[in-house]
């Protein structure tokens, strides 16, 4: 599933963001897109994204990039240099 973070109606273009992407996005035709998730199910329940809320978190998730990003390439670069003994 990708988020839609930027509509451009002047070239007919969405910018996409996949859910786990710490970095960039791409740009679509609208016409290519399928659909639009209303919900998702985890543990059985039902999670609307078409709320307030849930765009709330979106765009939260989104401003967040950097932040993500930043922490993701701190524990790659840490774990590469975890002594192998520490890893049995």
């Amino acid at each position: 599933m990708h988020r839609y973070t930027i509509n451009d109606k002047r070239t007919n273009r969405i910018l996409v963001v996949g859910d786990a992407a710490v970095d960039g996005g791409e740009w679509i035709p609208a016409e290519d897109v399928l659909g639009i998730a209303a919900g998702v199910c985890r543990n059985g329940k039902t999670i609307r994204l078409d709320t307030a809320g849930g765009r709330l978190a979106g765009l939260a998730r989104f401003v967040l990039r950097p932040v993500r990003r930043a922490l993701w390439n701190f524990r790659q670069t840490h774990h590469a240099q975890t002594p192998a003994r520490w890893d049995s």
